[in-house]
């Protein structure tokens, strides 16, 4: 059984057990304050989660004969700095080192460009490696606008993540129809190859 270690330990190891300490000391901060509506901090505390969530998963979808050392490493600062945007999103007071989650969010898209570059390196799936990068790199640049712009806005912030799920949802199904044109034209070709 060829099984690979490093993507086995951070997709069944690392990740669960960093989300479910984040689940776990949420869960009070992200109850509603009236019982109707969810506050500001509760909702980006939401938000970042389902960050992490859509993370984790392209984690455990990527091929494990491809998740080299250098990918184990950039994910464990993507879930280092998830980790630590969720915990200050929760306590401000909590975090030593006095960096709002947003500085977080911008370390993570660093990272995940860098993620991407090296899979770039590895292999010929440039088409949606690009893309990857690209919205890696913008949602980088908006992290930096609202750190920088809009540093007291939950709400700002609480969009900027949204929109970040919804592009990780999206890259997700773009990948998934290029992975299906993909085998379709590998099966036509071997078809046509069995005819001759």
């Amino acid at each position: 059984m060829n099984v690979d270690r490093k993507h086995k330990v951070m997709a069944e190891l690392l990740y669960p057990a960093f989300l479910g300490a984040l689940i776990y000391d949420g869960a009070k901060k992200i109850e509603p304050a009236n019982g109707l509506t969810l506050s500001l901090e509760g909702l980006l505390i939401v938000l970042l989660l389902l960050h992490y969530l859509m993370d984790y998963v392209y984690t455990i979808t990527h091929r494990p004969a491809d998740y080299s050392w250098w990918h184990f490493w950039l994910d464990a600062v993507i879930v280092l700095c998830l980790f630590f945007a969720v915990r200050g999103a929760m306590d401000s007071n909590s975090m030593s080192w006095g960096l709002p989650p947003v500085a977080w969010l911008v370390v993570t898209k660093v990272a995940a460009v860098l993620w991407e570059l090296a899979e770039v390196a590895a292999g010929p799936r440039w088409r949606t490696k690009r893309l990857a990068i690209g919205t890696d790199a913008v949602f980088g640049i908006f992290y930096i606008l609202a750190w920088v712009f809009l540093a007291q806005s939950l709400l700002a912030l609480s969009a900027v993540v949204l929109l970040d799920v919804l592009a990780y949802c999206i890259f997700d199904r773009y990948s998934e129809r290029v992975r299906r044109e993909q085998s379709e034209i590998v099966v036509e070709v071997r078809i046509d190859a069995g005819d001759a």
